[in-house]
C-alpha cells in the first residue's frame, strides 16, 4: 500500500511539475523519464573542492557514490530545480525498492518539525501516520529496521527560530546520539542561502548543489522547446537572463510568452522582473482556468491569496480542504460568529433528538416500567443523556463544526461553496498540484508570492 501511495506521488507532482509541462505540451505525450535536466550539478564532499559533473549524471548516480553512501544534501537557488531533482531521486529509489527489496523512499516536509523538544523518529512516526496513513506502531518498527528511506525537502522552511534545533535534531538522529536507531541512507533539500547562514551544519557525507543554467543552456532549451525567437529577447537584457537562469522562471516565460518578453525586457532590477513574471504568469493561469470554471479571475485569486497565507502561518506545503481549522477565519468577529452558530446547531439537534428519539425511547420504557411495577432509574436517564452527547461530540459534532466554518467562510467570500472543484481548476492550470485529495501550490516560490499579496474585501 505505501508503495502505491509512494509512486502515485512522484508520478503526479513530476507530471505537473512546469520543467515537464512544456515538454509534454512539445512531445504531445507523458515520458517524463525522458526530460532531461538543463541545470548542472556540483558536489562537494568534506573538505575537497566543489566537483562539476558530467550533464548525463543522474541524481542516484551521486546518492550511491562510495564517498557519499546515500546520505546526500541537495542545494539550490529558489526554482533551480531542487524539489524536482529529489522526485527524480525518489523515482529511482522507488524502482530499486520495488525489484530489490531495497527501503522504500518517502517524501516528507520538514517544514511541520513544529517541537524543539520533539526527536525526528518521533516526528517521522506522526507525519508517516498523517500523510500515508501508517500506523504509528508499524512506522516506528519500519525505521529502527531501515525499511524506509526519508527524503526530506523544505529546511528552509522550517521557522527560522526554530531551524538550528532541527539541525541539532536531525544530526542527532543521523549520529545516533538520541537514543533511536540512525538513518541508513537519507536526502535533505534546501534553499543554498538559507542554508549557508545557519551557525550549524548538517553531519550528511556530501552535498549536490544545482548550478544556474549557462546561455548555452537556457538557448539550447529554447531550441529544444521550440521558442528560439525567445533568446534575442533574453540575450539582450542582463536582467531577464540572470532571471531566467533558474528553470522555474524560464519555464514560467515560455508558458506565459505571449505577454511575458515584451514587458519584462525593459526592467532593471531581477527582484523586479520575478515579481512581475510571477505576476504575468498567474495571470495568464487564471485567465486559461476562467474559460473552463464559473469564477471570476478576481474570485481565484482572492481565494489562493487567502489559502496561501493561511498555509504559510500554519506552516503547511499541502492543503486538505478536510484540516481546515478555525484558526482560519482570522477575525475574532467570524470566531465568535463561528462558536455561537455551532452552540446553536447543538442546542437544536440536542432539543430534535430528546424530544423525538428519546422522549420516545424514554416513553416506551417508562410503560413498560409502570406496567411491571418500576420506573425509570436515575441511571437510565443519566445513560441516555451521556449517549446523546457523546454522539454530538464525536463524528457528528466533528460534522457540524466543519459544515459551519465551511458555509461562514463561503458566506464571507474566502472560499467558494465546492472548494474541490476550485482546487481541481487551478491545478488544471498550473497554480496548484493536486497529489491524491492533497493540494500544494505549484512552486514555493509561487505560494510565497500570493502570500505576499493584499486580501481584497470580497
Amino acid at each position: 500500500m505505501l508503495l502505491q501511495q509512494v509512486n502515485a506521488e512522484i508520478n503526479s507532482r513530476l507530471k505537473q511539475s512546469l520543467h515537464n509541462h512544456v515538454f509534454m505540451n512539445l512531445e504531445k505525450e507523458e515520458q517524463p523519464k525522458q526530460v532531461k535536466r538543463p541545470w548542472d550539478y556540483e558536489v562537494k564532499v568534506g573538505s575537497q573542492s566543489n566537483e562539476k559533473l558530467p550533464s548525463d549524471t543522474t541524481i542516484l548516480e551521486v546518492f550511491d557514490r562510495s564517498d557519499i553512501q546515500g546520505r546526500l544534501l541537495i542545494l539550490g537557488k529558489p526554482g533551480s530545480g531542487k524539489t524536482t531533482t529529489m522526485l527524480d531521486l525518489a523515482r529511482e529509489l522507488l524502482e530499486r525498492s520495488q525489484k530489490l527489496n531495497e527501503p522504500i523512499p518517502v517524501l516528507l516536509n520538514l517544514s511541520t518539525w513544529a517541537s524543539k523538544q520533539q526527536s525526528i523518529p518521533e516526528w517521522l512516526v506522526e507525519e508517516l501516520k498523517s500523510k500515508y496513513g501508517v500506523n504509528p506502531n508499524i512506522g516506528k518498527k519500519w525505521l529502527q529496521e531501515q525499511k524506509l528511506l526519508p527524503l526530506l525537502d523544505g529546511l528552509d522552511e522550517v521557522i527560522s527560530d526554530r531551524q538550528i534545533p532541527c539541525v541539532e535534531a536531525l544530526n542527532q538522529w543521523i549520529m545516533g546520539d538520541a537514543g533511536d536507531s540512525s538513518p541508513g541512507q537519507l536526502a535533505i533539500c534546501s534553499r543554498i542561502e538559507e542554508y549557508e547562514r545557519l551557525e550549524t551544519q548538517l553531519q550528511m557525507n556530501g552535498a549536490v548543489c544545482l548550478k544556474e543554467l549557462l546561455n548555452d543552456q537556457i538557448k539550447g532549451y529554447l531550441d529544444t522547446v521550440g521558442r528560439s525567437s525567445l533568446w534575442s529577447v533574453v540575450s539582450n537584457n542582463e536582467t531577464l537572463k540572470n532571471l531566467v537562469n533558474a528553470p522555474l522562471f524560464l519555464s514560467m516565460m515560455v508558458i506565459a510568452e505571449q505577454k511575458a518578453p515584451g514587458e519584462l525586457q525593459n526592467l532593471q532590477e531581477t527582484g523586479e522582473a520575478e515579481s512581475l513574471l510571477l505576476d504575468i504568469y498567474i495571470e495568464e493561469m487564471l485567465t486559461r482556468a476562467k474559460e473552463h470554471t464559473p469564477y471570476t479571475r478576481r474570485q481565484m485569486r482572492l481565494w489562493l491569496v487567502w489559502l496561501a497565507q493561511n498555509m504559510k502561518r500554519e506552516e503547511q506545503t499541502e492543503f486538505l480542504v478536510e484540516k481546515i481549522q478555525p484558526s482560519w477565519l482570522r477575525s475574532k468577529k467570524l470566531d465568535r460568529s463561528y462558536r455561537l452558530r455551532v452552540r446553536l446547531i447543538y442546542g437544536l439537534i440536542y432539543g430534535l433528538i430528546v424530544g423525538l428519539i428519546v422522549g420516545l425511547i424514554v416513553g416506551l420504557i417508562v410503560g413498560v416500567s409502570i406496567g411491571l411495577g418500576g420506573g425509570v432509574s436515575g441511571s437510565e436517564k443519566i445513560r441516555l443523556t451521556t449517549l446523546l452527547r457523546g454522539s454530538l461530540n464525536g463524528g457528528l459534532g466533528v460534522g457540524i463544526k466543519h459544515f459551519v466554518l465551511r458555509w461562514l467562510l463561503c458566506a464571507n467570500g474566502f472560499t467558494p461553496w465546492n472548494y474541490a472543484r476550485f482546487l481541481v481548476s487551478c491545478s488544471d492550470c498550473l497554480l496548484l498540484q493536486r497529489i491524491g485529495g492533497r493540494f500544494r501550490f505549484i512552486h514555493k516560490t509561487v505560494q510565497e508570492h500570493f502570500a505576499a499579496m493584499e486580501v481584497e474585501k470580497p
